[in-house]
């Protein structure tokens, strides 16, 4: 104890070494103490903060509550209240966001007549309740970044008519939409992706730029308008049945579409667009303009396309059995190897149309051109090529080429068993083997 009881009288004896002690001393006390005090301080605060999350929700909590009460007022004025509530409860809670998508595609189902009831079949086509415009259009304008899981969801809704509306821009994905009347509405960049659109109405849409209707069921659909309609993709869409008359898309993606049964009468698809290995079976084609349009391989097989604008058109591979194209424009037209068995061709212009190795068994090509009669570098603006139709290889048994003009068309290999010849011309062809045929050639 001797040399702590000196030191302590050393220090004593040392007023400053005292006073520097007594310094140190007080600030490891302070800062124990500061210490001590932050820890409360945080722990404090973190009960705070937890108690004003609990408040908050409370508080959330209680405001849908409130508009959800507000939506089932007899009220107009009070359910258009709660609308909007919903929409500003989903802005500022975006954990609620996808239960207020979930409550307003509820409203608006449950504000329509059900499809295949009574009250449906007795709703006249009228515009839908302010409340129901309302619902859409917050919808329309939500933050899909916050809905999760959550769907938007009009199925079995009867009649639903949305003509005139702005859906610019909306997401409408995978949405059911059977029967919706879309006249008039402004779709501008719609997102129609996967949704069921069977027997929807476009008719008059005020603008279909950009509209995304991938995966899309339109079978049965009336899709016109008087007005270009720039970048829709249509890609693997069911157009089965759709109304498309007069229908000019260009830019368009169709990859994979199905037109089977399709009404495209004087619909335009673009130039240069490339529609190849798609399915038309039995579509109504007439005068429709497919000029140098890529359908390589497309199955038209039964179409109609009469008068049907094919100019420089890739048809190589095509099924196109039994279809109707009397009187269409072929000219400079490839249909090599393509399946034209039992086609109807009566009056249609080849000119320099190339057909080698095509099935022409048991077609009607009676009074069709074959021959290019003008210069044929000017012709049309088609460039210098094939000026008659090449027939090589085609398999002709059977067909009918009465009054056909074949003048200089190149015959090689073609099989003519069975194939009426009278009246036509055949000055100048090549390759002709008469044997078995019927009827005398000119």
């Amino acid at each position: 104890m001797a040399p702590l009881s000196s030191g302590w009288r050393g220090i004593k004896a040392n007023p400053a070494a005292a006073a520097s002690l007594a310094t140190a001393l007080a600030a490891i006390i302070s800062a124990f103490v500061a210490t001590a005090a932050l820890r409360y301080t945080a722990a404090q605060s973190l009960s705070t903060e937890r108690q004003i999350a609990v408040a908050e929700q409370g508080q959330v909590t209680e405001r849908f509550t409130r508009a959800v009460v507000q939506l089932g007022d007899p009220a107009p004025d009070v359910r258009l209240g709660g609308i909007y509530a919903l929409e500003r409860l989903a802005r500022d809670s975006p954990r609620d966001h996808p239960t207020v998508v979930e409550v307003l595609s509820a409203y608006v189902r449950n504000h329509v007549p059900i499809a295949g009831t009574p009250a449906c079949s007795e709703t006249p086509l009228n515009a839908p309740p302010t409340d129901v415009v309302a619902a859409l259009v917050v919808l329309s304008r939500r933050d899909r970044k916050n809905d999760n899981i959550a769907r938007l969801s009009l199925d079995r809704v009867c009649r639903l008519n949305l003509t005139d509306i702005d859906l610019t821009g909306t997401n409408l994905t995978s949405s059911d939409l059977t029967g919706t009347n879309l006249a008039g509405a402004n779709l501008f960049r719609a997102n129609f992706a996967g949704a069921n659109l069977t027997g929807a109405n476009f008719a008059r849409a005020a603008d279909l730029e950009n509209v995304n209707l991938t995966d899309a069921n339109l079978t049965r659909a009336t899709l016109v308008s008087d007005r270009d309609v720039l970048h829709v993709n249509l890609t693997r869409a069911n157009l089965t049945g759709a109304n498309l008359t007069g229908l000019h898309l260009v830019a368009t993606e169709l990859t994979g579409v199905i037109l089977t049964d399709a009404n495209l009468t004087d619909s335009r698809l673009g130039d240069d667009i490339d529609l190849a290995y798609l399915n038309f079976g039995s579509a109504d084609l007439t005068r429709a303009n497919f000029h140098w349009a890529n359908l390589t391989g497309a199955d038209l097989s039964g179409a109609k396309l009469l008068e049907t604008n094919l100019r420089g058109a890739d048809l190589s591979g095509a099924n196109l059995s039994g279809a109707n194209l009397a009187d269409a424009s072929l000219s400079a037209i490839d249909l090599t190897r393509a399946n034209l068995t039992g086609a109807n061709l009566g009056g249609a212009d080849l000119q320099r149309a190339r057909l080698n190795g095509a099935d022409l068994t048991g077609a009607n090509l009676a009074g069709t051109e074959f021959t290019v009669d003008a210069d044929p570098t000017i012709k049309d603006g088609l460039g210098p090529g094939y000026e008659s139709a090449n027939l090589t290889d085609a398999e002709l048994t059977g067909a009918n080429l009465t009054d056909a003009n074949l003048t200089g068309v190149d015959l090689t290999g073609a099989t003519l068993t069975g194939a009426t010849l009278t009246g036509a011309n055949l000055s100048g062809a090549v390759g002709v083997d008469l044997t078995g045929t019927v009827g005398t050639p000119r």
